[in-house]
């Protein structure tokens, strides 16, 4: 009896966690949208943690669903805004 109370918590959490992992793919897989007209983004930008060993400058460009970090390296990073907790964004005139 105990074995399959053990067996049952075992399946649960399995399947807890596959449900995560495909939750946490498709959100990944989201393809940005760029804003029709002018594109806006910051320049400038540092991202943390470092994604190239070092730290690297770039443009954090924002789209309809998400936002975009290039490096000047050519190194790309999307960001769809459900990931996003809190985000302030007020590009200069």
């Amino acid at each position: 009896m105990e074995k399959q109370i053990k067996d049952l918590i075992r399946k649960v959490k399995v399947q807890d966690q596959e449900e995560d992992e495909k939750k946490e793919a498709s959100n990944v897989m989201q393809i940005l949208q760029t804003i029709s007209g002018k594109k806006e983004s910051l320049e400038n930008v540092v991202v943390k943690p470092n994604l190239e060993g070092r730290k690297t400058i770039g443009n954090l460009e924002i789209h309809t669903n998400g936002m975009r970090y290039v490096s000047t390296k050519g190194f790309k990073v999307d960001i769809p805004f459900s990931n996003i907790k809190h985000a302030f964004f007020q590009p200069c005139q």
